[in-house]
Protein backbone atom coordinates (compact mmCIF):
# COMPACT_ATOMS: atom_id res chain seq x y z
CA UNK A 1 0.00 0.00 0.00
CA UNK A 2 2.77 2.16 0.66
CA UNK A 3 3.18 2.49 -3.20
CA UNK A 4 -0.14 4.36 -3.12
CA UNK A 5 0.88 7.18 -1.40
CA UNK A 6 4.54 7.56 -3.67
CA UNK A 7 3.22 6.52 -7.04
CA UNK A 8 3.93 9.92 -8.30
CA UNK A 9 7.61 9.44 -7.96
CA UNK A 10 8.15 7.05 -10.12
CA UNK A 11 7.13 8.36 -13.37
CA UNK A 12 9.34 8.58 -16.85
CA UNK A 13 10.23 11.91 -15.76
CA UNK A 14 11.53 11.16 -12.62
CA UNK A 15 13.73 7.80 -13.83
CA UNK A 16 17.54 8.99 -14.05
CA UNK A 17 18.24 9.37 -18.07
CA UNK A 18 20.65 6.43 -18.25
CA UNK A 19 18.40 4.26 -15.98
CA UNK A 20 15.56 4.57 -18.64
CA UNK A 21 17.78 3.83 -21.22
CA UNK A 22 18.50 1.07 -20.09
CA UNK A 23 15.03 0.00 -19.11
CA UNK A 24 13.79 0.80 -22.78
CA UNK A 25 16.30 -1.20 -24.18
CA UNK A 26 15.04 -4.52 -22.17
CA UNK A 27 11.86 -3.61 -22.75
CA UNK A 28 12.53 -3.67 -27.01
CA UNK A 29 14.26 -6.73 -26.38
CA UNK A 30 12.00 -8.91 -24.73
CA UNK A 31 8.69 -7.79 -26.84
CA UNK A 32 5.48 -6.56 -25.83
CA UNK A 33 4.09 -9.54 -25.02
CA UNK A 34 6.71 -10.85 -22.70
CA UNK A 35 6.96 -7.40 -21.01
CA UNK A 36 3.48 -7.89 -20.06
CA UNK A 37 3.41 -11.04 -19.21
CA UNK A 38 6.08 -10.38 -16.80
CA UNK A 39 5.09 -7.24 -15.08
CA UNK A 40 1.91 -9.22 -14.21
CA UNK A 41 3.81 -12.36 -12.79
CA UNK A 42 6.46 -10.18 -11.04
CA UNK A 43 3.67 -8.12 -9.64
CA UNK A 44 2.12 -11.17 -7.88
CA UNK A 45 5.41 -12.42 -6.29
CA UNK A 46 6.67 -11.92 -2.36
CA UNK A 47 9.19 -9.04 -2.00
CA UNK A 48 8.33 -7.02 -5.08
CA UNK A 49 10.48 -3.73 -5.72
CA UNK A 50 7.52 -1.86 -6.41
CA UNK A 51 9.89 0.88 -7.02
CA UNK A 52 11.94 -0.93 -10.17
CA UNK A 53 8.63 -2.57 -11.35
CA UNK A 54 6.50 0.26 -11.79
CA UNK A 55 9.78 2.50 -13.25
CA UNK A 56 10.07 -0.78 -15.87
CA UNK A 57 5.92 -0.59 -16.77
CA UNK A 58 6.52 3.50 -17.35
CA UNK A 59 9.30 2.37 -20.06
CA UNK A 60 6.98 -0.13 -21.45
CA UNK A 61 4.31 1.84 -21.99
CA UNK A 62 6.39 4.24 -24.14
CA UNK A 63 8.43 1.83 -25.55
CA UNK A 64 5.28 -0.51 -27.03
CA UNK A 65 3.06 2.57 -27.17
CA UNK A 66 1.42 0.55 -30.05
CA UNK A 67 0.51 -2.55 -28.10
CA UNK A 68 -0.73 -0.76 -24.64
CA UNK A 69 -4.51 -2.77 -25.44
CA UNK A 70 -2.71 -5.66 -24.14
CA UNK A 71 -1.29 -4.65 -21.34
CA UNK A 72 -5.31 -2.97 -20.71
CA UNK A 73 -6.22 -6.37 -21.20
CA UNK A 74 -3.65 -7.89 -18.68
CA UNK A 75 -4.87 -5.53 -16.27
CA UNK A 76 -8.53 -6.61 -17.01
CA UNK A 77 -7.76 -10.02 -17.11
CA UNK A 78 -5.75 -9.96 -13.33
CA UNK A 79 -8.87 -7.62 -12.05
CA UNK A 80 -11.49 -10.00 -12.89
CA UNK A 81 -9.09 -12.80 -10.96
CA UNK A 82 -9.42 -10.40 -8.25
CA UNK A 83 -13.22 -9.76 -7.65
CA UNK A 84 -13.76 -13.55 -8.53
CA UNK A 85 -12.00 -14.28 -5.96
CA UNK A 86 -12.13 -11.39 -3.85
CA UNK A 87 -8.66 -10.83 -3.37
CA UNK A 88 -7.57 -7.41 -2.53
CA UNK A 89 -3.80 -7.83 -3.30
CA UNK A 90 -4.75 -8.40 -6.71
CA UNK A 91 -7.34 -5.55 -6.98
CA UNK A 92 -4.24 -3.03 -6.00
CA UNK A 93 -1.99 -4.75 -8.33
CA UNK A 94 -4.78 -3.72 -10.98
CA UNK A 95 -5.15 -0.18 -9.60
CA UNK A 96 -1.17 0.52 -9.21
CA UNK A 97 -0.50 -0.68 -12.96
CA UNK A 98 -3.52 1.25 -14.54
CA UNK A 99 -2.50 4.36 -12.63
CA UNK A 100 0.74 3.97 -13.52
CA UNK A 101 0.22 3.96 -16.97
CA UNK A 102 -2.34 6.71 -16.84
CA UNK A 103 0.06 8.99 -15.59
CA UNK A 104 2.39 8.63 -18.46
CA UNK A 105 -0.57 10.57 -20.22
CA UNK A 106 -3.13 10.12 -22.41
CA UNK A 107 -1.55 10.06 -25.42
CA UNK A 108 0.07 6.16 -24.36
CA UNK A 109 -2.51 4.79 -21.88
CA UNK A 110 -5.89 5.87 -20.62
CA UNK A 111 -6.08 8.62 -17.70
CA UNK A 112 -7.13 6.69 -14.69
CA UNK A 113 -10.61 8.59 -14.45
CA UNK A 114 -11.19 6.91 -17.65
CA UNK A 115 -9.74 3.88 -17.27
CA UNK A 116 -11.88 3.23 -14.48
CA UNK A 117 -14.86 4.02 -15.74
CA UNK A 118 -14.55 1.69 -18.73
CA UNK A 119 -14.06 -1.15 -16.22
CA UNK A 120 -15.96 -0.35 -13.52
CA UNK A 121 -18.93 1.90 -15.10
CA UNK A 122 -19.82 1.06 -18.51
CA UNK A 123 -22.99 -0.64 -18.33
CA UNK A 124 -21.62 -2.90 -21.18
CA UNK A 125 -18.30 -3.54 -20.32
CA UNK A 126 -18.66 -3.08 -16.53
CA UNK A 127 -16.62 -6.16 -14.29
CA UNK A 128 -20.10 -4.66 -12.06
CA UNK A 129 -21.91 -7.86 -12.54
CA UNK A 130 -23.25 -8.94 -8.96
CA UNK A 131 -24.03 -7.58 -6.00
CA UNK A 132 -20.98 -9.79 -4.43
CA UNK A 133 -18.01 -8.13 -6.78
CA UNK A 134 -19.69 -4.52 -5.83
CA UNK A 135 -19.85 -4.74 -2.05
CA UNK A 136 -15.96 -6.03 -2.18
CA UNK A 137 -14.90 -3.42 -4.91
CA UNK A 138 -16.18 -1.13 -2.35
CA UNK A 139 -15.19 -2.54 0.60
CA UNK A 140 -11.27 -2.43 -0.82
CA UNK A 141 -11.56 1.18 -2.04
CA UNK A 142 -13.21 2.12 1.36
CA UNK A 143 -10.02 0.57 3.20
CA UNK A 144 -7.51 2.48 1.30
CA UNK A 145 -9.32 5.90 1.01
CA UNK A 146 -6.74 7.37 3.06
CA UNK A 147 -3.67 5.98 0.84
CA UNK A 148 -5.28 6.64 -2.13
CA UNK A 149 -3.91 10.21 -3.79
CA UNK A 150 -6.58 12.83 -4.66
CA UNK A 151 -6.83 12.04 -7.92
CA UNK A 152 -7.94 8.66 -7.85
CA UNK A 153 -11.01 9.91 -4.84
CA UNK A 154 -12.20 12.36 -6.94
CA UNK A 155 -12.41 9.98 -10.17
CA UNK A 156 -14.23 7.17 -8.18
CA UNK A 157 -16.65 10.42 -7.11
CA UNK A 158 -17.19 11.31 -10.38
CA UNK A 159 -16.69 7.99 -12.03
CA UNK A 160 -18.51 5.82 -9.61
CA UNK A 161 -19.15 1.93 -10.48
CA UNK A 162 -22.35 1.17 -11.96
CA UNK A 163 -24.64 0.75 -9.45
CA UNK A 164 -26.94 -2.71 -9.41
CA UNK A 165 -30.45 -2.74 -8.38
CA UNK A 166 -30.91 -2.50 -4.57
CA UNK A 167 -27.06 -2.24 -4.13
CA UNK A 168 -26.80 1.79 -4.85
CA UNK A 169 -26.28 2.29 -0.93
CA UNK A 170 -22.92 0.79 -1.54
CA UNK A 171 -21.76 3.34 -4.07
CA UNK A 172 -23.28 5.97 -2.26
CA UNK A 173 -21.96 5.38 1.43
CA UNK A 174 -18.26 4.72 -0.16
CA UNK A 175 -18.92 8.51 -1.99
CA UNK A 176 -19.61 10.32 1.59
CA UNK A 177 -16.53 8.82 2.91
CA UNK A 178 -14.60 10.23 -0.38
CA UNK A 179 -16.01 13.47 -0.06
CA UNK A 180 -15.32 13.82 3.80
CA UNK A 181 -11.82 13.03 2.80
CA UNK A 182 -11.50 15.50 0.40
CA UNK A 183 -12.50 17.53 2.50
CA UNK A 184 -9.95 17.25 4.74
CA UNK A 185 -7.52 17.44 2.30
CA UNK A 186 -8.83 20.76 1.03
CA UNK A 187 -9.31 19.47 -2.36
CA UNK A 188 -12.04 19.98 -4.69
CA UNK A 189 -14.78 16.75 -5.92
CA UNK A 190 -14.44 17.23 -9.76
CA UNK A 191 -11.89 15.28 -11.86
CA UNK A 192 -9.45 16.99 -13.52
CA UNK A 193 -7.57 15.18 -15.86
CA UNK A 194 -4.43 17.31 -15.92
CA UNK A 195 -3.57 15.44 -19.71
CA UNK A 196 -6.42 16.83 -20.91
CA UNK A 197 -6.47 20.38 -22.89
CA UNK A 198 -10.15 20.59 -22.81
CA UNK A 199 -9.96 20.13 -19.14
CA UNK A 200 -7.67 22.71 -18.77
CA UNK A 201 -9.46 25.62 -20.50
CA UNK A 202 -12.10 24.16 -18.43
CA UNK A 203 -10.71 24.52 -15.11
CA UNK A 204 -8.90 28.08 -16.25
CA UNK A 205 -12.63 29.01 -17.37
CA UNK A 206 -13.49 27.90 -13.63
CA UNK A 207 -10.86 29.99 -12.16
CA UNK A 208 -11.94 33.06 -14.49
CA UNK A 209 -15.47 32.98 -13.45
CA UNK A 210 -14.26 32.47 -9.72
CA UNK A 211 -12.14 35.60 -9.86
CA UNK A 212 -15.53 38.07 -11.08
CA UNK A 213 -17.04 36.11 -8.38
CA UNK A 214 -14.46 37.21 -6.10
CA UNK A 215 -13.92 41.08 -7.50
CA UNK A 216 -17.71 41.39 -6.85
CA UNK A 217 -17.86 40.27 -3.12
CA UNK A 218 -14.19 42.75 -2.68
CA UNK A 219 -16.34 45.39 -3.90
CA UNK A 220 -19.29 44.78 -1.54
CA UNK A 221 -16.38 44.82 1.17
CA UNK A 222 -14.62 47.57 0.80
CA UNK A 223 -18.42 49.47 -0.20
CA UNK A 224 -19.10 48.51 3.49
CA UNK A 225 -15.96 50.26 4.77
CA UNK A 226 -14.40 46.92 5.16
CA UNK A 227 -16.61 46.35 8.60
CA UNK A 228 -17.93 43.14 8.15
CA UNK A 229 -17.46 39.72 6.30
CA UNK A 230 -19.37 39.48 3.28
CA UNK A 231 -22.57 36.95 3.56
CA UNK A 232 -21.53 35.53 -0.12
CA UNK A 233 -18.17 34.32 1.57
CA UNK A 234 -19.77 32.98 4.42
CA UNK A 235 -21.84 31.14 2.27
CA UNK A 236 -19.06 29.58 0.21
CA UNK A 237 -16.50 29.23 3.35
CA UNK A 238 -19.74 27.26 5.27
CA UNK A 239 -21.61 25.24 2.63
CA UNK A 240 -19.20 24.99 -0.32
CA UNK A 241 -16.17 24.15 1.45
CA UNK A 242 -14.46 22.41 -1.57
CA UNK A 243 -15.20 25.70 -3.99
CA UNK A 244 -14.17 27.77 -1.12
CA UNK A 245 -10.79 25.87 -1.25
CA UNK A 246 -9.90 24.82 -4.10
CA UNK A 247 -11.03 28.10 -6.52
CA UNK A 248 -12.23 31.27 -3.89
CA UNK A 249 -9.54 30.84 -1.10
CA UNK A 250 -6.24 30.70 -3.75
CA UNK A 251 -7.62 33.68 -5.45
CA UNK A 252 -8.43 35.48 -2.38
CA UNK A 253 -4.20 34.98 -0.96
CA UNK A 254 -3.30 35.53 -4.46
CA UNK A 255 -1.30 39.28 -4.53
CA UNK A 256 -3.75 41.52 -5.72
CA UNK A 257 -3.05 44.31 -8.12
Amino acid sequence: REMLTRQNEVTLSCIEEGKSKLLSKVAMLMGHLLCWKNIIKISQSSNVNWFGLLQFVSCCVHTHIDHVTGFKKCITDLLSLSLSQENEEYLIISLLLSRQGGMEGEHVFPSYGNWFKSVFGSSQHSLMDSKRSLTFLMRCLTNLINEDQPYCLQAHITFPPRKLAKCSQLVTGYIVKAKSRLDYLQVDYDYIDTNSTEDNVEINHEFSMAEVELNDIMSSFEANNCQTIPNKLLEYQIFNQPYYTGRILKLLLAPRQ
